[in-house]
């Protein structure tokens, strides 16, 4: 009797709320316990799981520790995702991975696909999946940095990112933040005729909190150099922005 192969599960999303929150892990994991279920395959205790973007393998633990895995146990084992895109959306990455499994002597069960990367037919269908999935993530790619770039042409300023210091977003528009412009006078004061260095030295003595930590994102770190010029060339730029954005307004006004 043939003995049955030992699944090893893949799953992805590409934030760590969706990995706390189950958000679609759950249904990745059904489909992959149906369909070794399917299979009669023996489906490992463990699930190989990351939260992060599939477009590079860097930064992915869990599929690391699967891949290391995977050597080890050699041809009794196959590789199982739920999609390809779970995998990863880098034609390079994918074709890696199959390439190191096939020299392991490892299956790759895509179920989406019903590929079987241990087959010649198997290997040339993914290959072609894989570049489809590259493409689908340029595209999207593509999408994201034309309405940006849309937005920034009708706004003045990219609406993505964190806004810097001085200002919110309310419903994609910049808002002068109060707390935030005093605290930027106090930074302004303590570089007016000083160097960044002693510039500082000043805030950290007064314990003059980063921006950072201003917004509750983290605990107060020390002030240096490139962060406060950081800081205020960002404020500044933003000021700027929004003061053309206003004399704009003035000139369109009947």
């Amino acid at each position: 009797m043939t003995k049955p192969l030992i699944a090893l599960p893949y799953i992805r999303v590409s934030t760590t709320r969706q990995k706390t929150e189950g958000v679609s892990l759950s249904a990745q994991q059904q489909t992959i316990q149906a369909y070794c279920d399917m299979k009669s395959w023996v489906l490992q205790g463990v699930v190989y799981r990351d939260a992060s973007s599939g477009r590079s393998r860097k930064k992915r633990p869990g599929l690391a520790s699967l891949l290391k895995q995977a050597e080890i146990m050699g041809p009794e084992c196959v590789v199982v995702v739920a999609k390809l895109d779970r995998l990863g959306r880098s034609t390079i990455d994918l074709c890696q991975i199959a390439t190191k499994l096939n020299e392991w002597e490892v299956s790759l069960a895509l179920i989406d696909a019903s590929i079987d990367t241990t087959t010649a037919g198997g290997q040339m269908v993914f290959g072609i999946l894989a570049t489809l999935a590259e493409y689908e993530s340029n595209l999207i790619s593509e999408r994201i940095r034309s309405a940006n770039s849309y937005v920034k042409g009708a706004l003045g300023y990219n609406r993505q990112g964190r806004p810097p210091a001085g200002y919110k977003l309310v419903d994609g528009h910049r808002v002068l933040v109060e707390e935030e412009q005093d605290w930027l006078d106090i930074l302004r004061r303590a570089k007016a005729g000083r160097t960044y260095r002693h510039a500082c030295g000043v805030l950290n003595r007064h314990r003059i909190p980063t921006l950072t930590a201003l917004r509750g994102n983290g605990d107060r770190v020390e002030w240096t150099s490139g962060t406060l010029a950081g800081v205020l060339a960002s404020a500044k730029k933003a000021d700027d922005e929004m003061a053309e954005m206003e004399s704009e307004e003035i000139e369109d006004l009947p």
